[in-house]
């Protein structure tokens, strides 16, 4: 692969990743979000 479509892959892979992670995140949180994990994903 060209190093320009490795970068692609590898946001895209990333962007998975993190909507598994917040998806995960919401479902464990859902009730009550901690104000230092608010913190650190707008950090």
């Amino acid at each position: 692969m060209q190093p320009v479509e490795i970068r692609i892959a590898a946001l895209i892979f990333l962007i998975v990743v993190w909507a598994v992670i917040i998806g995960t995140a919401m479902d464990f949180f859902a009730v009550d979000i901690p104000m230092s994990l608010v913190a650190l994903l707008h950090r």
